[in-house]
């Protein structure tokens, strides 16, 4: 019943409003499905997903670092401390912001689909490997300054350092497909 009152919608929108204007109002529309939350098991999928990436990615930028490192899923022992990548590591909310940044970015800058599907997808390794640089950085912290890091502002309060970190290759990213396109 849904599928239909959308479809009625839609026809009724294309019929008062002329195909120009819904496909210019197209964007603006679909975005309108941010407004809703995710579902609680997408939420629980996703920040599942991201803890255990990068938990992979963290420890092999360990192991390129020379950190002794010993692991057991998502709990490293490195010298001195103890560390577990907890679900509130994954980096959810500010991954999901580099998202919808990256779908705006490219609907603003970019004109060919293909360039635009680049742009958006390179969202799901940044976010991974940003959240591995943050939990590599906290771990070295701890290692050569103290196991005090664990408390430190770089760990309770870094998050917006890193997610402004992650927009630097985001922006180069769609700085190169730009002048592709050109």
């Amino acid at each position: 019943m849904v599928g239909f009152a959308i479809r009625v919608e839609l026809t009724g929108g294309f019929l008062f409003l002329g195909v120009k204007w819904m496909s210019a109002a197209a964007f603006p529309v679909a975005f309108l499905i941010f407004l809703a939350p995710l579902p609680d098991a997408a939420v629980h999928f996703l920040e599942t997903a991201s803890v255990l990436a990068s938990a992979d990615v963290s420890a092999f930028l360990f192991r390129i670092t020379g950190t002794p490192l010993l692991r057991d899923g998502q709990v490293f022992a490195l010298p001195g401390i103890v560390i577990q990548v907890a679900q509130e590591c994954s980096g959810i909310n500010s991954s999901w912001v580099l998202f919808v940044t990256s779908l705006v970015a490219s609907q603003l800058f970019l004109q060919s689909p293909w360039r635009r599907v680049i742009l958006v997808a390179f969202v799901f390794p940044l976010a991974i490997v940003r959240n591995s640089v943050r939990i590599l950085t906290i771990g070295l912290l701890c290692v050569h300054v103290g196991p005090h890091m664990i408390d430190s502002f770089i760990h309770h309060r870094g998050g917006p350092i890193f997610f402004a970190l992650s927009l630097i290759p985001l922006f180069l990213l769609l700085v190169w497909l730009r002048h592709q396109e050109r």
